[in-house]
């Protein structure tokens, strides 16, 4: 019997709306199993409370970032978390929702780490991070 693939979701809240979480959980699980969720965003983002909500409701980790505004903060701690989970024994895929051209890096540790990465976005998202690997386009 073939084992499903393990899938760490990585959401960035301040790129892609709450309202998409349902077609982006579809996304992750006809993928395989995912066993962590993690939604990023910052505090005082009025525009990312409705994500703090979906997490309530469901088994997503609702990672929110404190302290005065700082560039690209959201970003990197994604970025270190997804770099992270590429060292991980039990972690097959990483998902990474975003439609932000900066993540398109990551495929290249991905591959030297022996991990699959999958970029779901929406039509925004640059050439760049489509053409660093997987990409799946939110409808």
């Amino acid at each position: 019997m073939k084992t499903k693939k393990r899938i760490v979701m990585l959401i960035d809240g301040e790129n892609i709306g709450a309202k998409r979480n349902g077609e982006i959980s579809r996304i992750c699980k006809e993928r395989g199993e995912v066993y962590e969720s993690k939604v990023y965003h910052r505090q005082k983002d009025m525009a990312t409370r409705q994500w703090s909500e979906e997490c309530r409701k469901s088994k997503m980790k609702d990672i929110c970032l404190y302290g005065g505004p700082c560039k690209n903060k959201v970003d990197k701690k994604i970025q270190e978390d997804a770099k992270r989970y590429m060292k991980a024994s039990d972690v097959d895929e990483i998902c990474i929702v975003t439609s932000d051209g900066g993540f398109a890096r990551l495929k290249k540790i991905a591959k030297s780490s022996g991990k699959k990465i999958l970029f779901i976005g929406e039509k925004k998202a640059p050439e760049k991070l489509r053409k660093a690997g997987c990409f799946v386009e939110l409808k």
